[in-house]
């Protein structure tokens, strides 16, 4: 894989990723909403980390198996 597809995987499938699980703190912060102002601070930090933290798991694992399997070919 050349350099430069493989740098437009990676900002393709990691813009996807984070805007998946950002919908998901997203999702949780609604369910939240009756929730003091303090956990609601909280709970968003925590699903902003949650979201970078996945989307570069996933972009990583996703990378890893397309890499292996254009070798394998």
């Amino acid at each position: 894989m050349e350099k430069e597809e493989f740098l437009l995987n990676f900002v393709s499938v990691s813009s996807v990723v984070t805007l998946f699980f950002f919908g998901i703190s997203f999702i949780i912060l609604q369910v939240l909403e009756n929730a003091p102002a303090n956990n609601l601070i909280a709970a968003s930090t925590f699903g902003l980390f949650l979201t970078a933290f996945f989307s570069l798991i996933v972009t990583f694992i996703y990378l890893l198996k397309t890499t292996k399997s254009e070798a394998g070919d």
